[in-house]
């Protein structure tokens, strides 16, 4: 069982909530373009176990953590990576 802090919750909130922007983003450019492909659907999903869950397993690594801020440090550093990432992304989408 993961315990999240409240700042490691909103952390993984974000990178859920940038990840749904990007599918969405991604959806409506593939319906009003008419190359929407169900193909694009294993990508976010990828996506969510390539980066969410090495973070849920940094935050249960927190309690091996002697410092207790080794860590937290790696996922909110994850967690921002992932967030920048996923905006380059919407970003690259919603110019083309």
């Amino acid at each position: 069982m993961v315990a999240l802090s409240g700042w490691m919750l909103t952390t993984l909130l974000v990178v859920l909530i940038v990840m749904g922007l990007n599918l969405l983003i991604g959806l409506y450019k593939g319906i009003a373009t008419g190359s929407l492909s169900i193909a694009k659907m294993p990508n976010f999903l990828l996506g969510i176990l390539h980066y969410v869950a090495p973070l849920l397993i940094l935050a249960q690594l927190t309690t091996l953590d002697p410092t207790g801020i080794l860590v937290m440090i790696g996922y909110y550093v994850g967690g921002i990576a992932v967030v920048l990432k996923y905006l380059g992304d919407i970003k690259n989408k919603l110019v083309k």
